[in-house]
């Protein structure tokens, strides 16, 4: 027999996303003395200020970027002591790749201190991608989050309200219905009831490479459920055969599930072998306002 090639799961062709910093000045000793703090935060051409007045207490200062696209676009985040008179001085800054970051939940965090003027500065870097779904979903164009970002704090991205991509990639061991021919199987897929996906039948086969896929916005990812039902095509007026079952309850697990093999339930007593349905879970958390 062939091999049977797998596709990965198919993304969205744009990724948009979102880049927070959150700084954090602190003081390494007790003093009593006042210092102003500047902040900047650059991605590309995009920079992003900020002051406070430091004492004993800690201060902290966050900005958030939209980007439509990743590439290799460096994030740089320094820190100083704004003085009228003298030179400023400089704490310190923190480069990050952002091409080097992986966008499910991730966090780099770097720190840098200044200790002749009492001074520890802390830069947590947090993005995210933002799938063109998640926007088109909601009605949004991608320049319409920029304001909405800006004008208060993004929620922390869960796993409940993101992007479910689904890859239905093949089927094996699908019986025949009748003593005619083979079956011509397709999958209906359905999401909490729902059905968001539908598959185009393939002709004559027990091993259907059907690779077709779905995505969806969802604010309810763990704990929600797939249900799988395999059919035969079958001509009008006669109704189509159903082959086979399964569902799957969704956990923190499925966040990246590639390629999964899944045993359909059957009634068909002809049924030779297990019937496995191998498609791909992908869940993306996504900040959305």
């Amino acid at each position: 027999g062939g091999v049977d090639v797998v596709m990965m799961p198919r993304m969205s062709d744009q990724h948009p996303g979102v880049v927070t910093t959150s700084v954090k000045v602190s003081r390494l000793n007790q003093t009593t003395e006042t210092s102003k703090i500047e902040i900047s935060a650059k991605l590309g051409s995009d920079e992003e200020r900020g002051s406070f007045e430091l004492m004993m207490d800690e201060q902290q200062i966050s900005h958030n970027f939209l980007i439509k696209d990743f590439d290799a676009q460096d994030l740089i985040v320094r820190a100083w002591e704004s003085r009228l008179i003298f030179k400023d001085i400089q704490y310190g800054s923190v480069k990050v790749d952002l091409a080097d970051m992986e966008f499910t939940l991730p966090s780099v965090t770097e720190t840098f201190s200044n200790e002749e003027k009492n001074v520890k500065v802390t830069v947590e870097v947090k993005a995210y991608l933002l799938p063109l779904i998640a926007i088109v979903q909601k009605g949004e164009a991608v320049d319409d989050y920029q304001s909405k970002f800006n004008a208060g704090c993004v929620p922390s991205p869960d796993l409940n309200t993101g992007v479910l991509y689904l890859h239905v990639h093949r089927a094996t061991g699908v019986p025949k219905t009748d003593d005619r021919s083979k079956a011509d199987p397709f999958v209906t897929v359905y999401y909490n009831g729902n059905e968001i996906l539908k598959t185009k039948e393939v002709s004559n086969s027990d091993r259907p490479m059907f690779n077709e896929w779905t995505e969806l916005l969802t604010e309810s990812f763990v704990g929600s459920e797939l249900v799988f039902k395999l059919d035969d095509n079958d001509v009008w007026p006669n109704s189509d055969d159903p082959i086979g079952a399964t569902s799957l309850k969704l956990t923190e697990e499925h966040v990246r599930k590639v390629n999964i093999p899944l045993k359909l339930d059957t009634q068909r007593e002809d049924a030779k072998e297990d019937i496995l349905l191998y498609l791909s879970v992908v869940f993306r958390p996504v900040p959305l306002v």
